[in-house]
């Protein structure tokens, strides 16, 4: 029982540093874009504000309330910074799903060329377009991803099977891979796809 207790606390710990880091990468990800739209003359300072109690409800170990206060940043600073930044988000979440397909071995052909030609519009400062064309990146892994993560989902739970059957602790990749499922079952493919990967990474140790 001892065991079991201490395996269940640090299994707690290490996902409480996963979800520390996903939500810091998102508020570093934003105060980087603060600084360029402050250099721009945008006036900021509600952004900041939420981004404050982000950090200060992470730093108190409260995840839910740190990650509602950094979307609620993001959408603030949306709403100031304009077609840029929405643009920049679009194309900067189209790249991490063709890399995460890319992993899989997923056809990103059409993906790439749409990225390519978002990062030329974004430079040329032809947003709508940007933005256009990340929708269309993410239209084409659309085309193949469900079906995949529902077949990978399948492997997944077999090589827990296989792991089970050697014995050992399997509490950090059940807990992911049940994360995986919830957003599998919501339609939210792309974070499906990045804990799937988390999966896959955190087994092959095993």
């Amino acid at each position: 029982i001892d065991r079991a207790v201490a395996l269940v606390s640090q299994s707690k710990v290490a996902l409480e540093r996963s979800f520390a880091g996903q939500i810091a990468t998102r508020v570093d990800s934003l105060l980087g874009d603060l600084e360029k739209a402050k250099a721009g003359g945008s006036e900021v300072a509600p952004v900041e504000g939420l981004l404050g109690e982000s950090i200060a409800s992470l730093e108190a170990g409260d995840f839910v309330a740190s990650s509602d206060r950094a979307n609620a940043a993001r959408e603030e600073f949306e709403k100031i910074a304009g077609g840029y930044h929405r643009a920049k988000e679009k194309l900067r979440g189209a790249e991490g799903l063709v890399e995460d397909s890319r992993v899989f071995n997923l056809d990103v052909r059409d993906a790439d060329k749409y990225i390519r030609q978002g990062r030329e519009a974004l430079g040329k400062r032809e947003y709508d377009s940007a933005a256009r064309l990340a929708d269309q990146t993410t239209g084409a892994i659309m085309k193949v991803l469900p079906d995949f993560l529902n077949d990978e989902m399948k492997r997944a739970r077999n090589k827990l099977l296989d792991l089970k059957m050697r014995g050992g602790d399997l509490t950090r990749p059940i807990g992911i891979l049940k994360q995986a499922s919830i957003h599998l079952k919501r339609e939210e493919y792309a974070e499906a796809m990045r804990f799937v990967r988390q999966f896959r990474r955190e087994t092959e140790r095993l």
